[in-house]
């Protein structure tokens, strides 16, 4: 199969994929979605993680508490369409 030359034909080739995809899921009783422990790593500065443990310790929270608070409050933000 030759690739796509622009990015339209990309983008709807991908389209179709992704419907494809979805109806297999649909005919198969499957959901297409992947389910989340709720865990996950992430790799910072050391000088950030030192200031992110200060702040939560002052706020009298534990390191997970502050950022599972922090983070939800950035994703609950309105978002600027792209």
């Amino acid at each position: 199969m030759p690739l796509p030359r622009d990015i339209d034909t990309l983008r709807r080739e991908g389209e179709r994929s992704l419907a494809v995809f979805l109806e297999g899921c649909a005919r198969r009783g499957i959901e297409p979605r992947k389910p989340f422990s709720g865990r996950f790593n992430v790799r910072i500065d050391p000088a950030l993680h030192e200031a992110i443990a200060a702040a939560a310790q002052a706020s009298g929270l534990s390191l997970n508490q502050w950022v599972e608070q922090t983070l939800r409050a950035r994703a609950e933000e309105p978002r600027e369409a792209a």
